[in-house]
């Protein structure tokens, strides 16, 4: 599983998110026109419940879920 979190203004905004969890995580971003969006995994199932709600609450609430 993959988490794909939508709509980031900067990557200096990914990486302070990113600094939260100590590089626990792998994880890429991708420009998508003047935003990025952050993939984060593979990730368990526990991972992903405890990222999803996490993001949400800071205001990024478009998320998906990628099975790979």
């Amino acid at each position: 599983l993959f988490l794909k979190i939508f709509n980031f203004e900067s990557y200096t905004d990914i990486d302070f998110h990113l600094q939260k969890f100590n590089d626990k995580y792998k994880y890429t971003s991708e420009k998508n026109g003047s935003l990025y969006d952050l993939i984060i995994g593979p990730l368990d199932k526990a991972e992903i419940n405890k990222l999803v709600p996490y993001f949400i609450s800071k205001g990024y609430k478009e998320t998906d879920i990628i099975l790979k």
